[in-house]
């Protein structure tokens, strides 16, 4: 597989990654912990985000 194709499949899964941390967390805050779901998005968001930052933050040493 060439090198550029691998990186933007590693890109592409660490953002996947960080969507679905971010949905699901929402989620589980909304629905089991009944918060108002704006808030919920606010913080799945950037809980989502600093997931999608980790992974690319190590796949940065692996390049």
């Amino acid at each position: 597989m060439p090198r550029r194709l691998k990186i933007f499949v590693k890109v592409q899964c660490s953002a996947f990654t960080g969507g679905m941390c971010d949905y699901l967390i929402m989620i589980f805050l909304t629905e089991l912990f009944g918060v108002y779901y704006p808030v919920s998005i606010a913080i799945s968001c950037m809980l989502g985000a600093v997931v999608n930052f980790s992974i690319k933050q190590d796949m940065v040493v692996l390049f």
